[in-house]
């Protein structure tokens, strides 16, 4: 395989020999052995066998148009391995039996740990340099993270109703004290009174107050200044409320591994990272189910490593998903079980002293670098309200443009429709008070029909009021004239 030549210059010999006549196919030669860069005398074959159910992409790919041909991540790393151990070139035979005996055996998950602190020499080498745990989740959408938000706020409800009642109480005390000598602030009807006083307490409590109410007796003042005080801590606590509210939204838009819904690979390093922290695991076989799983959104995100994550984005790109977190693990490994306790040893002096070697085998196998598996669509998204990169920010922003958009073009209409209003009740007004008809018959003899002004009008009618009363008074003094006169004619009675 070409790309073993980027690893160092040392390993060209075993790349011509790989590129050339192929590691797994080529039985020519059989009897000239091909030298490789090893110290240690192997078997001209070897038996590999692979783990059936657990070899998937992209560390084991077989390709079934071709004979017993394997590629992928162990594959490629098992024979750099072989070139670098080994004097003489090594053929495999491979066999998918678990059973069968084997030189090789693979793959299979290595504790460093517990390969670390033992004493006596062991056959299980890690070859492949472990990556942290990538906890993929399904995106939330802006409309849950809106209703997230709301209910975030509506959840300050208890401090809110408690500011209510002790601004009530405060009021009903300021009420009691001020109302015999100051009824002009605080009404002596209770209500009136109970009313202007929740509103005092209240704004006195959120502000300095506005003054259109205050107390003026000794009582009141001085129970305002302890109602100042205690209205400070009331906003200082609903204000703590509603910030921890807030605060308790951008946790929760994070899914806490224990206990979630996560699928994976069955026998993987993720499946063991989920059971270490108690997560609901779903097992599955194959890249294409954990896809199927997160497109259903039957559960709630999937545990990979790098290599199977680059992998799956590759052949499954999608924006529904994102990395969470990435959990850190440096204990699980893949490896092989080798026979050879003197190759096992070799193996594992290569894995650790070629490490940088190996991950850029992985990189050219799986097309991408390992830096691939996180994307721009990884970013953790905010869900602050004021947060410009947050995903409520700008919703919320063309949300309050448009409500402001629609108030002002309703003011504007209702001010056009109101002036249009007044003109028209305007002009009937003046054609109703302008229009008056009297009949003047005594006068004239006739119908007469006037337009006068509503003031003329009044004036009018208190003039003829004013006739009206004099002709009264000159009537009485021509009754009482006749009655006297009447009186001195019958009595004889002489002025």
């Amino acid at each position: 395989m070409a790309f073993c030549g980027c690893l160092k210059s040392g390993s060209l010999t075993a790349v011509a020999v790989l590129a050339l006549f192929g590691f797994f196919t080529d039985t020519s030669g059989a009897d000239e052995r091909v030298d490789w860069n090893g110290n240690l005398d192997c078997p001209e074959k070897m038996t590999v066998v692979w783990k059936a159910h657990h070899s998937r992409p992209p560390y084991v790919d077989k390709t079934f148009n071709i004979s017993s041909h394997y590629s992928g991540i162990l594959p490629d790393f098992l024979e750099f391995f072989l070139t670098e151990c080994c004097r003489k070139r090594v053929n495999l035979v491979y066999n998918d039996s678990d059973t069968a005996d084997s030189d090789l055996f693979l793959p299979t998950i290595v504790n460093l740990e517990a390969d670390c602190n033992t004493n006596k020499p062991t056959n299980l080498v890690p070859i492949v340099p472990n990556t942290g745990i990538a906890f993929v989740v399904v995106k939330n959408s802006k409309s849950n993270q809106s209703m997230g938000m709301w209910k975030s706020l509506l959840a300050t409800w208890p401090v809110l109703v408690l500011t209510l009642f002790l601004s009530l109480i405060a009021g009903m005390i300021a009420w009691s004290l001020e109302a015999r000598r100051n009824s002009e602030n605080f009404p002596s009807s209770f209500s009136k009174g109970t009313w202007e006083g929740f509103w005092w307490a209240f704004i006195s409590m959120t502000t300095v107050g506005y003054g259109d109410r205050c107390p003026q007796s000794v009582g009141g003042r001085l129970f305002a200044v302890f109602w100042i005080l205690v209205g400070i801590c009331v906003c200082s606590v609903f204000t703590a409320s509603l910030t921890s509210s807030l605060t308790t939204l951008s946790l929760e838009t994070k899914i806490s591994l224990p206990g979630a819904r996560v699928v994976t690979l069955i026998n993987s390093i993720g499946a063991t990272t989920g059971f270490r922290n108690q997560a609901n695991l779903t097992r599955v076989q194959t890249a294409r189910e954990i896809h199927e799983q997160l497109e259903s959104e039957s559960v709630q995100g999937a545990l990979m490593d790098a290599y199977s994550l680059v992998h799956f984005r590759k052949y499954y790109p999608t924006k529904k998903l994102q990395v969470q977190e990435i959990i850190a693990q440096g204990k699980l490994e893949y490896g092989v079980k080798v026979k050879n306790i003197e190759l096992a040893n070799c193996f594992r002096e290569k894995r650790y002293t070629e490490e940088s070697s190996l991950q850029e085998m992985a990189e050219f196998t799986l097309g991408s670098p390992l830096t691939s598996a996180l994307g721009d669509e990884d970013k953790e998204e905010q869900s602050n309200l004021f947060d410009p990169e947050g995903l409520l920010f700008f919703p919320m922003l063309y949300t309050c443009v448009g409500i402001t958009a629609v108030f002002i073009v309703g003011g504007v209409l209702w001010d056009l429709l109101h002036k249009c209003s007044l003109i028209k009740n305007k002009d009937i007004s003046k054609m109703h008070n302008m229009t008056v008809s009297f009949k003047k018959g005594n006068l004239l003899g006739r119908h007469v029909k006037c337009y006068i002004s509503k003031e003329k009008l009044q004036e009018l009618e208190d003039k003829i009021q004013d006739v009206n009363q004099t002709l009264d008074v000159l009537k009485n003094e021509i009754v009482v004239d006749r009655r006297f006169t009447h009186k001195n004619q019958n009595g004889n009675v002489c002025i």
